[in-house]
């Protein structure tokens, strides 16, 4: 029953996002005339530097069970209980979708990216797929309970994964062209990340191991089976 419960979640929020990125998607090929759409495939091999900052930020969570002065879930919980015990708010609900949300409009105001519009999709669509399978079954298996004690799918936070997934994939797409776009992605996954703390949604662990599995999947969606516009194919 809960392998059956756990498939229906995933494909749930799975066909959510997708319908989600569609929507946008069809809206900018509408407003740009569908023009230059081809993909071909191209080979691409993961490296070191795609594991590697999800792995600095996976050890940090797990830094936050043991008991320490910098990164503890209940040094983190305390100062919460003291200074903002009251806190809610409802944005980080939205804010997890605005760096892909940028990356459509600056394609609407044909601001040069790494990638074309189709192509964007797939990539986007293959590092939600990856989000998820990383995210859902482990709030099952660690069966973790929240700071608020609502139900025990804790860890980790799907938001903050989303959130960074996100914008990793603002960063891949226009960081090359200006370093403001990667700076305002991750300070909006950052913002999400903290704000599932505030609103006690979340431990800091939860929140730090969402962030890795997110950098993670959209790194991995770049390099599994990428695509890329036959336009930008040089002859090798």
């Amino acid at each position: 029953t809960e392998i059956y419960l756990l498939s229906r979640l995933i494909t749930m929020s799975i066909a959510f996002k997708i319908f989600f990125f569609l929507f946008i998607f069809i809206n900018t090929l509408v407003a740009k005339g569908c023009n230059n759409i081809d993909t071909i495939p191209y080979p691409s091999k993961i490296n070191k530097s795609d594991i590697l900052i999800p792995s600095i930020l996976f050890g940090a969570s797990m830094i936050c069970y043991t008991h320490n002065k910098i990164l503890d879930n209940l040094e983190f919980r305390k100062a919460r209980k003291n200074w903002i015990s009251d806190f809610r708010i409802h944005a980080d609900d939205y804010l997890q979708f605005a760096p892909i949300a940028m990356v459509f409009v600056f394609d609407l105001f044909d601001v040069e990216s790494k990638n074309k519009i189709l192509d964007q999709c797939i990539i986007l669509l293959k590092a939600q797929i990856l989000t998820e399978l990383f995210v859902q079954p482990l709030k099952y298996i660690t069966h973790v309970q929240r700071p608020d004690s609502t139900d025990y799918k804790s860890f980790p936070s799907g938001h903050t994964a989303e959130a960074f997934m996100a914008a990793t994939f603002l960063h891949k797409e226009l960081g090359d062209r200006s370093i403001l776009y990667s700076i305002a992605g991750y300070t909006l996954a950052s913002t999400v990340g903290l704000l599932r703390i505030a609103n006690n949604r979340h431990w800091a662990s939860d929140v730090l191991a969402g962030a890795a599995f997110g950098i993670l999947a959209a790194n991995l969606a770049y390099k599994v089976f990428p695509l890329k516009s036959s336009q930008k194919i040089s002859n090798k």
